[in-house]
């Protein structure tokens, strides 16, 4: 309805922010595609929904039509070897880092690790960092005892109502007293752990 311009524009960045990075340029994406007549098989990948200001400055990549480029690039990287790539590229393109654009980059790592470890989504409440899967009860609580010392009092497993698509259970990380530096730290151990976890179990099977 309205034009890139304002959809992609500082003042409109709150609206990206507020339905998740992943959702917005997923929303983008098929809309694209929609115009475009192409049809795919979707590739799964994690949704994060952390309250945190994350975006590329207009005023940072020069343009909006540079602006939009980069959010697709950024969007569709799988791995942190890929995504490693373009920071390294961004730095010699447009100087320094800003604020908004690291914390977009730790998103981004925190949905390719997160899809790594077969979560499905990671939101943000009041109660807590609650992190989805459709790990079974049993996978969850063995992924949960081998979890190490100082990941453990951070968080909890609490069974969901059998009415819930979102799995069995929940995994509620308490984030009360973390910034977002030690929560991206925090998630990004949990994430690379219960990959570990899973893929031994699974060897195994």
């Amino acid at each position: 309805i309205r034009g890139i311009g304002n959809l992609l524009g500082t003042k409109q960045h709150g609206k990206m922010v507020s339905v998740g990075f992943d959702t917005y340029c997923s929303l983008l994406e098929e809309a694209i595609k929609e115009q475009q007549n192409i049809k795919e098989k979707k590739y799964k990948s994690s949704i994060i929904d952390i309250n945190i200001t994350a975006y590329i400055p207009d005023e940072w990549v020069g343009t909006e039509e540079q602006k939009m480029i980069e959010y697709k690039r950024i969007s569709e990287t799988k791995t942190i070897t890929d995504l490693d790539m373009i920071v390294k590229e961004w730095r010699d393109r447009f100087s320094k880092l800003e604020e908004p654009v690291e914390n977009l980059i730790k998103l981004i790592k925190l949905k390719i690790g997160a899809t790594n470890a077969g979560i499905t989504r990671v939101r943000e409440t009041q109660g807590g960092i609650r992190i989805y899967s459709e790990y079974t009860e049993a996978e969850q609580r063995m992924i949960y005892r081998k979890l190490p010392i100082e990941i453990k009092r951070y968080i909890k497993l609490v069974k969901l109502p059998k009415a819930c698509e979102e799995g069995e259970m929940v995994i509620i990380l308490n984030n009360m007293q973390l910034n977002f530096k030690e929560l991206f730290n925090m998630l990004s151990d949990l994430f690379y752990y219960i990959t570990e976890v899973i893929s031994e179990y699974r060897q195994r099977e």
